[in-house]
C-alpha cells in the first residue's frame, strides 16, 4: 500500500510473524530505520471485554518517527488483537515544515486505510 508522490511517498508492507505482525513503514527520499514500536493487546481497562492496547516505543537518537511507529503499532494491535512491531523509517533532506505537514498528511491517510483494510478483512471472516 502507498500513498503519495515522489519523495512524499509512504508505503506500508506487512510480514506475518506466525500470528503476530510486522509492519514496514517507509518514505521520503531515504529509507531507513528511525522509530520501532511494539503494540501489545490487552483487556480493556474502562469497557469490558473490549480490546486495548500499550505500546513501548524506540526512537533512534536525532529521529523523529517515534510518534507515527507508536499509532501503527497501538491501532493495529487493538484490531487484530496480535502482538504487532511498527518499524519506520522517513526522511526528506532539509525539510520544511511544509515537507513534514505533507508527509504526515499522507501517512494518516495511508493508516486510515490500512486499518479499514484490516477491519474489513475480519468483518469478512
Amino acid at each position: 500500500m502507498e500513498k503519495g508522490v515522489g519523495k512524499y511517498k509512504i508505503t506500508c508492507k506487512t510480514k506475518l510473524i506466525g500470528e503476530d505482525l510486522v509492519i514496514f513503514i517507509q518514505g521520503g527520499e531515504k529509507h531507513h530505520i528511525g522509530a520501532i514500536s511494539v503494540g501489545l493487546p490487552r483487556e480493556s481497562l474502562n469497557k469490558k471485554g473490549a480490546i486495548s492496547s500499550d505500546a513501548t516505543t524506540v526512537a533512534i537518537p536525532y529521529h523523529k518517527e517515534d510518534m507515527i511507529a507508536r499509532e501503527w503499532a497501538k491501532n493495529t494491535s487493538k484490531i487484530i488483537n496480535r502482538v504487532t512491531v511498527a518499524i519506520v523509517g522517513i526522511h526528506i533532506d532539509d525539510a520544511t515544515s511544509k515537507d513534514i505537514e505533507i508527509l504526515m498528511d499522507n501517512n494518516n491517510k495511508l493508516l486510515d486505510e490500512f486499518i479499514k483494510l484490516i477491519k474489513d478483512k475480519i468483518n469478512k471472516a
